[in-house]
């Protein structure tokens, strides 16, 4: 496990290598933020993970991809609610996903499983982690 001694301890968990990747570049480039990748598991699992590491935040992808839909996250969102309710939720979707998906990810917000969600796309990321760094 590595050493993060910043502010905040981001959880990610995105659909695809590359873009989570990305993704954690661009939190440790200002060293405030200490990202790591959860394992793609049950949601127990997931939670667990949190729990050892301490996760402030947990930075999730909700895509059209199977294993991240809006309705296959809600289970883990449910448990972290439950489970770490001091932990933070941001839901992260692509910009250019379809208008149903938005849909979905607003209504998790509005019935509070969620904190904020984001749009973005790579050259977003910047800003992102500026986001997270206020949640």
């Amino acid at each position: 496990m590595e050493r993060c001694d910043p502010v905040k301890k981001i959880a990610v968990d995105m659909p695809g290598k590359l873009y989570s990747n990305g993704i954690e570049l661009a939190l440790g480039r200002e060293g405030k933020l200490c990202s790591f990748t959860l394992n793609h598991a049950a949601p127990a699992r997931q939670i667990e993970e949190c729990r050892i590491r301490q996760a402030d935040v947990l930075l999730l992808g909700v895509s059209v991809t199977a294993g991240y839909t809006a309705v296959e996250r809600r289970p883990l969102l449910e448990l972290v609610r439950r489970e770490l309710p001091e932990s933070k939720i941001v839901l992260v979707v692509d910009d250019s996903m379809s208008e149903t998906l938005n849909d979905q990810v607003k209504d998790l917000k509005q019935k509070g499983l969620a904190d904020t969600f984001v749009y973005t796309t790579a050259a977003s990321f910047p800003y992102l982690a500026a986001l997270l760094e206020t949640v």
